[in-house]
């Protein structure tokens, strides 16, 4: 059994107007990256333990360019703790 999350229970998961169709970052990387693309993808194959780390490598990377762009349009964001 694999569980995949991108936030805990008390926590958002956010989504970014700059993907497109209104995903959030874990159904953008696992959907339109590793399917779509088919980025996810080892010897045209799609593995169910790749895909998952595939998505666990790219949401945050995704994560951090939506805060860049944030930050050098002027927007600012704050991360809290609890």
């Amino acid at each position: 059994m694999y569980i995949l999350t991108v936030s805990q229970g008390y926590q958002s998961a956010l989504e970014s107007p700059g993907l497109g169709g209104g995903h959030g970052f874990l159904t953008y990387a696992l959907v339109e990256k590793g399917l779509k693309t088919r980025d996810a993808a080892v010897a045209g194959q799609v593995e169910l333990r790749h895909w998952l780390d595939f998505a666990t490598q790219l949401v945050p990377q995704l994560q951090l360019a939506s805060m860049q762009e944030a930050q050098k349009q002027g927007r600012g964001f704050a991360v809290v703790d609890g």
